[in-house]
C-alpha cells in the first residue's frame, strides 16, 4: 500500500506525508486517493498563504489532520469545534499509553504498584473505544517524539487552530450536533496531585525580591513566613474552566450568563478562553451542578491545594522555576491585554504536575475565606516536624474570598505562586475566573 500511495503524486511536500496516509487510511484505494487529493489541494493553499502563515503549517502535521478528518470524522469535528488543543493532549495520551505497554511487555505484564495512570481529557473518552480510534493512534504516534515538525505536542492552541481552519475548507464530514458537542466537552480535564508535603508561602529572600520589583510591603507580609503544609491526594483542573465548559452549565441549569455574553452564547472565538465575570457564588454553583452531572464531588480548591498544584513541593516562585519569563504566561509583561486560550503557554509554562495557566491569564477563586494573618499561625519550615499543618481549610468566616494566580492585567509580582489576594465574593471582574477540584482522587 505504501508504493500505491507514494505513486499518487510526484510532488509530495515531504517524503513522510505518503507514509502517514499509508499507515492511517486502511486498504480502500478510492478513499486514499480522494484524501490525498484533498491534502495536496490544501497544501497548495497553505503555500499561497505563506506570508500570513509564516511557515507555521508543516506538511506532515497537515497530512495527519487530513487523515484524521477522513478516518474519524466525528473526532475531527470535536477538534474543529473550538477545541483543537485536544489533539495535542490526545497525542500525549497515546504516547504515554504506548510507553506503558512496552514497559509491561518487558516486565511480562506486571504493572508497577505505584505506576502513574495516564488519563485522556474527559471529552475524548467516548471516542477512544469507537471505530477509528486505532487508526488515529497509529497516525499520532507514527513518528518519533524527536521529530518535532511531524508531531503536535508542545504546539500552542492558536497554531493548532491553523490546521483546522485550513482543513475545514475540504469536504466536511458529517457534523456533530450542538447538543452532542456540549455533552462531550462539558467536563474539565483534571490533574492528579499526590499526597505529601510542600513549601507554602515566600521566604524572606523571595519576599525581598518582590518588594524590590514593586510589591507593596503589606502584601509581602501576607505570604510569610514560608511553612510546611501536608495535603492528602486530590485532583484539580488542568486548566481554568473555559467559556465552552461553563456554557453547558448555563444552558442545562438555566443559569444566568456572565456579563459580555449574548444570551447563552459566549464571545466569538473565545470558547477555549477561561470564563470571566463570574463571582465566587457562580463558581460554587457550577461546581455543584458539575458534581450532580458526573457523580464526582467537584468543588473549588482550597488555597493550599491551589498553591501546591501551581508550584510543586520545592517552593519555586513561578510554576516553571524561579526566573520570570514572559514567554511562559499571559501577564501584563506579555502585552496581550486579554485572556487567551487555556494551554496557550503549555507545556513551557506548566507546573510540575502539568497544570496550565496557574500564572496569569485569570485570577482564580479558591474556597477559603481570606485571612491576612493566616500564615502567622503556621509552623516554621521543618520537614521532620510531626505537627506540620495537614489539609488546611482556612478561616471559617470572613469578608473576602481568596483569589490566586494573577491575570493578563497584572504584573509578574502579583502572578507569583505565593501571592495572596482576597476579593468580595460577589464581585465581577473581566479577569476573574476559576478552576475546579475534588478529593479523594477518583477514576477520571
Amino acid at each position: 500500500m505504501g508504493d500505491f500511495v507514494h505513486g499518487l503524486s510526484a510532488d509530495w511536500p515531504h517524503e513522510e506525508c505518503p507514509k502517514v496516509f499509508a499507515a492511517g487510511l486502511g486498504e480502500n484505494p478510492r478513499q486514499i486517493k480522494r484524501t490525498v487529493n484533498s491534502f495536496l489541494m490544501l497544501w497548495k493553499l497553505a503555500e499561497r498563504r505563506e506570508n500570513k502563515l509564516q511557515g507555521r503549517v508543516k506538511p506532515i502535521r497537515l497530512a495527519k489532520v487530513v487523515a484524521i478528518q477522513t478516518t474519524y470524522p466525528d473526532l475531527y469535528n470535536l477538534l474543529l469545534k473550538d477545541e483543537p488543543r485536544y489533539l495535542r493532549e490526545l497525542e500525549e495520551y497515546y504516547r504515554a499509553e504506548t510507553s506503558q505497554e512496552r514497559k509491561m511487555e518487558k516486565a511480562d505484564g506486571v504493572v508497577e504498584k505505584n505506576a502513574t495512570r495516564n488519563e485522556p481529557p474527559p471529552a475524548l473518552v467516548p471516542f477512544l473505544s469507537r471505530r477509528g480510534a486505532a487508526a488515529v493512534k497509529r497516525i499520532l504516534t507514527f513518528h518519533k517524539p524527536e521529530m518535532k515538525e511531524a508531531n503536535f505536542i508542545g504546539l500552542p492552541p492558536d497554531e493548532l487552530r491553523f490546521y483546522f481552519t485550513l482543513t475545514a475548507r475540504a469536504e466536511a464530514p458529517q457534523t456533530v450536533t450542538e447538543v452532542e458537542a456540549a455533552r462531550l466537552v462539558f467536563e474539565p480535564q483534571m490533574a492528579n496531585i499526590p499526597a505529601g508535603k510542600f513549601l507554602m508561602g515566600s521566604t524572606q529572600e523571595q519576599a525581598a525580591q518582590a518588594l524590590k520589583d514593586g510589591l507593596d510591603k503589606q502584601y509581602a507580609e501576607w505570604e510569610q513566613p514560608q511553612h510546611v503544609v501536608e495535603l492528602s491526594k486530590y485532583s484539580i483542573g488542568k486548566y481554568p474552566v473555559t467559556n465552552r465548559e461553563y456554557q453547558a452549565f448555563v444552558r442545562d441549569a438555566k443559569y444566568k450568563a456572565p456579563q459580555g455574553w449574548e444570551g447563552d452564547q459566549f464571545p466569538a472565538e473565545k470558547g477555549s478562553h477561561p470564563v470571566v465575570n463570574v463571582s465566587h457564588d457562580d463558581a460554587s454553583a457550577y461546581c455543584k451542578w458539575l458534581g450532580e452531572k458526573t457523580n464526582k464531588p467537584y468543588r473549588l480548591p482550597t488555597e493550599a491545594e491551589w498553591e501546591k498544584a501551581a508550584r510543586g513541593e520545592d517552593g519555586r516562585i513561578y510554576s516553571w522555576g524561579n526566573e520570570f519569563d514572559p514567554q511562559k504566561a499571559n501577564t501584563s509583561e506579555t502585552k496581550i491585554g486579554d485572556t487567551t486560550d487555556v494551554g496557550k503557554f503549555s507545556p513551557q509554562g506548566d507546573s510540575p504536575y502539568g497544570c496550565a495557566d496557574m500564572i496569569g491569564n485569570v485570577w482564580e477563586w479558591c474556597n477559603d475565606w481570606f485571612n491576612e494573618s493566616e500564615y502567622k499561625r503556621s509552623s516554621p519550615v521543618d520537614k521532620n516536624r510531626k505537627d506540620d499543618i495537614k489539609d488546611p481549610q482556612g478561616s471559617q468566616t470572613g469578608t473576602y474570598r481568596v483569589l490566586r494566580g494573577g491575570s493578563f492585567y497584572d504584573n509578574r509580582w502579583f502572578c507569583r505562586c505565593a501571592y495572596r489576594n482576597g476579593y468580595n465574593p460577589n464581585i465581577l471582574y473581566w479577569y476573574n475566573g476559576f478552576r475546579v477540584a475534588f478529593s479523594p482522587i477518583l477514576p477520571l
